[in-house]
């Protein structure tokens, strides 16, 4: 208990080892930080019991909760919209269906294009030096300091 006693900014009103003896039920020892993140001293105070509970709520608190909510009525109804997802998979069915298999010369990037769009060893070859990778590694090197030796020899 002494050691308890010792971490804590002692108050001149009681001796904090004593009192940490001395506690009953719901009292305890607290100290808090200043403005300046300083411990304060310690003080008694009394602990409130939680008044919380458990366990699920009962179907009467359950319903007096959803009744009294803000978003009571807006909710009420399932909606099952059609997401994108849908619908992009529903175009790629009907264009297939269609017989629109088959794509037109503009539609086919050719192999320059693509690597100046980002694309193959030329755009991943770019992306690396002058993408996110390439900043990366300039800034780890320009807060490189080379180790210190330890000792000198004369």
């Amino acid at each position: 208990m002494k050691a308890a006693a010792q971490t804590l900014r002692a108050n001149p009103e009681f001796s904090t080892e004593q009192a940490i003896t001395e506690l009953g039920v719901g009292e305890a020892l607290v100290s808090f930080l200043d403005e300046s993140g300083r411990p304060t001293i310690v003080e008694r105070a009394m602990v409130i019991a939680p008044k919380s509970r458990m366990g699920p709520l009962t179907a009467d608190e359950l319903n007096h909760a959803l009744n009294h909510s803000p978003l009571y009525g807006r909710y009420d109804e399932a909606v099952d919209r059609e997401s994108a997802y849908e619908k992009i998979t529903q175009q790629g069915f009907s264009t297939v269906e269609s017989g629109d298999e088959k794509a037109s010369a503009d539609d086919v990037k050719k192999p320059e294009a693509n690597a100046q769009e980002g694309g193959g060893l030329m755009g991943s070859l770019n992306e690396i030096l002058f993408g996110t990778t390439g900043l990366a590694v300039v800034r780890k090197m320009a807060w490189y300091k080379p180790p210190q030796k330890a000792w000198r020899v004369r």
